[in-house]
């Protein structure tokens, strides 16, 4: 029987192994589907988490995930079976954790991250500058066959989530920007000033 951490090293090495190989665009989508299945055992949800019945991924405009992650539906993940759901919904986003979305606009982006907000839910896609714009973690893919992890970890910790260690020396870290703040109170030069 594996421990726990031989586990960790054993998914730490299929992630890194993922990242190497060269993918077609259906192969590329299982790459991302496997990310996401194995994220689980890198980041620790807070403990009332563990009382909902499934562990739960769920899509929004992400279809062809769907039937590539609904081959590990029923598996267990941190104790519990794993489960896929379409988000139809944004009030169901509670009994997420892991949300993954894509092709969606600026506005349903901040309505999903307003609801979100201060709930433990990883929220994740594959568009580009996602983590720069306060998700959760992005799926960088570089390049034919090249995939890469970005976790902003300030959203990550302002939703309750523990990153691991060994996924953050994996990944690149994005800090959530300073809050703008407007410059000092300055007298404007005119041309008379000149």
């Amino acid at each position: 029987m594996l421990s726990y951490s031989a586990l960790g090293c054993s998914s730490l090495a299929f992630l890194l192994i993922m990242t190497s190989l060269p993918l077609s665009a259906e192969d590329l989508e299982r790459q991302k589907a496997a990310y996401l299945f194995q994220l689980a055992r890198f980041i620790t949800w807070p403990e009332f988490q563990h009382q909902l019945s499934f562990f739960t991924i769920c899509l929004y405009k992400s279809e062809t995930l769907k039937p590539i992650l609904l081959e590990a539906q029923g598996r267990k993940v941190q104790g519990r079976p794993f489960k896929v759901m379409t988000l139809e919904d944004f009030d169901a986003i509670p009994s997420c954790q892991i949300l993954f979305a894509r092709h969606f606009d600026g506005k349903a982006r901040l309505a999903m991250q307003q609801r979100i907000e201060r709930i433990p839910v990883l929220f994740s896609s594959d568009m580009p500058g996602f983590t720069e714009l306060g998700g959760t973690l992005e799926l960088k893919h570089r390049g034919n066959d090249d995939t890469k992890i970005a976790i902003n970890i300030d959203t990550a910790t302002a939703s309750g989530l523990i990153v691991s260690s060994n996924l953050m020396e994996l990944a690149e870290i994005i800090r959530r920007p300073a809050e703008f703040t407007e410059p000092p109170n300055t007298i404007p030069i005119t041309e008379d000033d000149l």
